[in-house]
């Protein structure tokens, strides 16, 4: 009795650190759209799927396998009128480039929330992002002309850039509540490092994260009804094959948010428990 005593003691603390293990993954709720329809009224918080500058991207994409197609994506972010006006001279120069004040520059408050995320309090945190005098254009010139088309929820497809969409059909959008739906995609960043399927469902926090990608530009639209708001970053980021970050840099995310690195449980795991208990209770056995 006392060997399967141990046994059942043994399993349950086996399966006990392997349930806490080392990746407790933020679980806000946050909406990925499966396709683009810009007929439809964009809900609170909704995502325009990443976008590839030099390669066709899809929702439904696989990662690619070492040696495979390398394709890159982006993101999206919200701004709000309680925040502080910022880049002055660039939304004049978007009014007498463009006619009208259709396109707002709002890359400074953007920044401050990237780096909150890449700086914040990480042990070893990411380079931190910077206004991008190109992307920050990029993003305004694309406001303008989503706004002259009718409002379409759709990426620009400039070469060049990794691009990053967001809508709300709230009264404001504010970059804070943007970066928070982006980066709630760590939630797919699942189990062994750099993530399993990262490059379909986390695209949102792994732009937001990508180490290279270190300029940004961002703007929002004037006159939309559902508030749509570009970011984009330069160098692109989200190449499949490569990782976002190093190991260290997500261990310190985990460490920051009080949580631990986990690995997914594997067969193997299981297989090993079972071993354990049957040898254990063999041994009861022989002793009885």
């Amino acid at each position: 009795m006392r060997y399967l005593n141990t046994s059942i003691a043994l399993a349950g603390s086996l399966a006990l650190l392997l349930d806490r293990g080392l990746l407790a993954i933020a679980t806000t709720t946050h909406q990925l759209l499966d396709s683009l329809n810009p007929a439809l009224p964009p809900t609170k918080h909704n995502v325009v799927p990443s976008f590839a500058s030099e390669y066709a991207w899809s929702t439904a994409a696989e990662p690619a396998s070492e040696g495979g197609e390398i394709t890159n994506s982006s993101n999206a972010t919200e701004y709000s009128k309680e925040e502080t006006e910022t880049g002055p001279a660039l939304a004049e120069v978007a009014v007498s480039l463009f006619g009208s004040p259709k396109s707002e520059d709002v890359t400074a408050d953007c920044v401050n929330e990237h780096n909150k995320k890449r700086v914040g309090n990480l042990r070893k945190p990411l380079m931190p992002v910077h206004r991008d005098p190109d992307a920050i254009m990029q993003a305004l010139k694309y406001m303008e002309e989503v706004v002259n088309n009718g409002c379409p929820f759709k990426h620009s497809g400039a070469p060049g850039f990794g691009e990053n969409l967001f809508a709300t059909s709230g009264p404001v959008a504010r970059c804070r509540d943007a970066v928070g739906a982006w980066y709630s995609e760590i939630r797919y960043f699942n189990g062994e490092y750099p993530g399993g399927k990262w490059t379909v469902k986390a695209g949102h926090f792994t732009q937001v994260m990508w180490s290279s990608s270190t300029g940004i530009g961002c703007a929002r639209s004037i006159g939309c009804p559902n508030r749509i708001l570009v970011c984009n970053y330069r160098p692109p980021g989200n190449w499949i094959g490569a990782k976002p970050f190093s190991e260290e840099v997500w261990n310190s995310i985990m460490e920051a948010s009080g949580d631990s690195p986990q690995r997914p449980v594997g067969p193997w795991t299981v297989t090993a428990i079972a071993a354990l208990v049957s040898l254990l209770l063999s041994l009861e056995a022989t002793a009885a």
